[in-house]
């Protein structure tokens, strides 16, 4: 499926559900500007989408206070998004979990470079180690997953975050945080994430300039990364 305009977008990412977009291959066959335009995120993906270098830029985007925010919101498991640019993008939610590119993901992320702002929430429920954490990332939210490997793959962040929290905030430059009950293995590699987090919180703080803590990860690599990251609380 190729999509070359704001009404194909708008198609695409309104019905997509897991079911629909496994073992399916999109492609954005050119850049597309929601300057003035209406923009849907993608609900739930789970095939492969390739940008082949192209942008989606200039997003506005308020969720109201829906949870699990970004252009994809919830990348699954058996997916790929490469080769895509995110430019001049504002996504703002006063629920929990937000990432510039997905709220979720199960997937893998290559080559992907996003610019912008994103408002959201993060919370920590429960009690470590078992407890779930609802996080804000730059590139994605939470990665979520049992006994699968997640790769990030030359991606690039240059993201501003506002962060409120409730019980406990958490997030990273590139993954805000990790949700698994086991088996979750993350790999990030030749990344750059330039972020400057503003968090409001009377509670526990975990900000990493990659990534936050990783209590449920099992095996993780993170090599040839740059971090310029500001934090203030």
């Amino acid at each position: 499926y190729v999509i070359t305009n704001v009404t194909q977008w708008n198609s695409f990412a309104s019905s997509a559900t897991s079911a629909s977009t496994t073992g399916k291959v999109y492609v954005l066959g050119q850049d597309i500007d929601f300057d003035g335009e209406s923009f849907s995120a993608v609900e739930n993906f789970n095939g492969k989408f390739y940008g082949i270098g192209h942008t989606l830029s200039n997003i506005n985007k308020n969720f109201g206070n829906l949870n699990t925010c970004g252009i994809f919101r919830e990348i699954g498991t058996e997916s790929v998004v490469a080769d895509l640019n995110l430019d001049n993008v504002t996504l703002t939610t006063s629920g929990y979990e937000i990432g510039m590119l997905a709220g979720s993901s199960g997937g893998s992320v290559l080559n992907c470079h996003v610019k912008g702002y994103i408002t959201g929430v993060s919370s920590i429920v429960g009690n470590e180690p078992s407890w779930t954490q609802y996080a804000v990332g730059g590139l994605v939210g939470d990665a979520k997953g049992n006994n699968i490997k997640i790769y990030i793959y030359r991606c690039s962040v240059n993201v501003k975050a506002v962060v409120s929290t409730a019980g406990g905030s958490s997030g990273g430059g590139i993954i805000g945080s990790y949700n698994s009950s086991g088996g979750l293995s993350v790999a990030i590699y030749d990344c750059v994430a330039i972020t400057d987090f503003t968090v409001s919180t009377s509670d526990g703080l975990w900000f990493g300039g990659i990534t936050n803590y990783c209590n449920s990860v099992g095996e993780q690599a993170i090599e040839n990364c740059a971090v310029y990251s500001k934090i203030t609380c």
